[in-house]
């Protein structure tokens, strides 16, 4: 049998024991994996063999194969794969990611490899039967928001998922993200001890979201207003040009997400401009390194952060059996 033939039969079997059988209950026979999971019988009992070596199931004369232990410690994490696979097309956010997957997943010998997604439509049924279909060890998920369904499917077959969206309709998802509100309202502290008094926002969301929300709650506290420009727009780019025009050394300045920072990078340059006092909510690195403004200090921790803590959730849940609690957290 191919080895990679194999390797997918084994993951298969992993996932079985771990998904539908509790510790102390009787497993298949050699006989039944080799009918179930269309293998041969020298296969089965080689897969067996293997189970056994990882601790995850014994045999016993006239009892047949007993599921030992839930909390099972894999032997080699050596070989296994993850798959970082992204919604968001663009290079500055996923590459990052995908560095600090890679960064932490390499102290195990384990693989990894990106996929952009090319699947049109994420919330369906046949989202999730793409991604069992992929047979990954690991799946790590990011920029998915409207995916609980097919995210459901696929962990209820078995596939180990997670994600840097925590998606409130399924609280079962291993979630990672960053701490939109917490984050922008330390903005606002930063930048009112620097002595600003004028703030501006500047993000491709729309103006009801988390992290303006965050910011103007701390400017608002110190009795002062914040101005949010959706800078997606002609108009909105336009009035960001006049703003950085007219930036005093009061004025401060918050960038709520990093595509935002390239725009403001742009016509700074444009216009040979500045600012004193400015902010990024994220960015791949702890500074934003932009092509003419110095780098811009983050406020919340880096895409990178954020692929190793992702990718620690994945080799804990191998190594103990059960993903580390809390399931889902802010950081």
């Amino acid at each position: 049998m191919p080895k990679k033939v194999y390797n997918d039969f084994i993951r298969a079997l992993y996932r079985d024991i771990v998904t539908n059988y509790s510790s102390g209950e009787k497993y298949l026979s050699v006989r039944e994996i080799s009918k179930n999971f269309s293998v041969s019988l020298q296969t089965a009992q080689k897969g067996v063999k293997e189970l056994k070596e990882s601790g995850l199931v014994t045999s016993k004369p006239n009892s047949g194969i007993i599921v030992t232990s839930k909390n099972y410690n894999i032997k080699k994490l050596n070989g296994k794969k993850i798959y970082v696979i992204s919604n968001m097309q663009d290079g500055h956010f996923f590459s990052s990611f995908f560095d600090g997957v890679t960064d932490y997943a390499s102290n195990f010998g384990i693989q990894t490899e990106f996929r952009l997604n090319t699947f049109k439509n994420t919330s369906s049924l046949e989202f999730g039967k793409y991604l069992t279909s992929l047979k990954a060890d690991g799946l790590v998920m990011l920029s998915f928001p409207n995916s609980e369904l097919p995210f459901y499917h696929a962990m209820r077959e078995g596939v180990d998922i997670v994600s840097d969206i925590i998606l409130d309709n399924l609280p079962t998802l291993p979630a990672v993200q960053t701490y939109n509100y917490k984050h922008s309202y330390e903005a606002g502290k930063e930048l009112l001890e620097s002595g600003c008094t004028e703030f501006y926002v500047f993000g491709y969301y729309k103006k009801q979201n988390k992290r303006f929300l965050g910011f103007e709650d701390a400017v608002r506290e110190a009795g002062m207003k914040a101005t949010y420009i959706e800078i997606s727009s002609i108009s909105g780019i336009t009035e960001t040009a006049e703003i950085l025009r007219n930036c005093t050394d009061d004025t401060g300045l918050f960038i709520g997400d990093y595509s935002s920072a390239y725009v403001i990078d742009s016509l700074c340059m444009r216009q040979m401009l500045k600012p004193k006092h400015i902010l990024i909510y994220d960015t791949d690195t702890e500074y934003f390194r932009a092509n003419y403004l110095p780098p811009i200090k983050a406020v919340a921790p880096s895409f990178k952060v954020l692929g190793q803590k992702l990718c620690y959730y994945l080799v804990y849940k191998w190594q103990n059996g059960n993903y580390p609690e809390p399931l889902q957290i802010k950081i």
